[in-house]
């Protein structure tokens, strides 16, 4: 009777083990994919579509390598301010001016616009600056900016943000 009821104790635990590992769940893991397509500029904070000024006038603006030679940002009624931070840039009202933004590379007391297929291998890992061009007036209505990213070689519009200023 000891023998029956121990292969009977000794099937059970397998049995409960192999029926609590399949209802078990494995934690989620989230994998990110790096994505070298899509340039990025939003707001910091509460996102708004009427700008304060020094209150919400923070954006992200997050382009990747690969796309710094394609893409123009261009302002109008407003300008870009670089901050302490590459990724980070200050939106501030100036009416009637308008700025275009381009990534530029500095090379020895150089600049060229940053294109790597026209540098030399070695150079071609280095990351471009953005660099501010005024672009003349601007007849955008007042108390408004627009910021509009462009692609420079199909001159496609990527995206369009206009603000309020109060």
């Amino acid at each position: 009777m000891k023998q029956y009821s121990y292969k009977f104790i000794v099937y059970f635990v397998i049995s409960l083990s192999a029926c609590l590992t399949g209802f078990s769940q494995n934690p989620d893991i989230i994998r990110i994919k790096k994505d070298k397509g899509y340039v990025l500029f939003f707001q910091k904070g509460s996102r708004s579509d009427t700008l304060l000024k020094n209150r919400n006038n923070l954006f992200y603006m997050l382009v990747p390598d690969s796309l710094k030679a394609n893409v123009l940002f261009s302002v109008e009624n407003g300008q870009l301010i670089k901050t302490t931070n590459d990724s980070l840039v200050q939106l501030n009202y100036l009416p009637g001016l308008s700025y275009e933004y381009k990534y530029i590379l500095k090379i020895e007391g150089q600049s060229t616009i940053f294109n790597k297929s026209n540098l030399p291998k070695n150079l071609r890992t280095k990351q471009g600056q953005y660099e501010t061009l005024i672009n003349g007036t601007s007849d955008f209505e007042e108390g408004k900016i627009r910021v509009q990213i462009r692609n420079t070689i199909s001159s496609k519009l990527i995206d369009e943000f206009t603000f309020l200023i109060r």
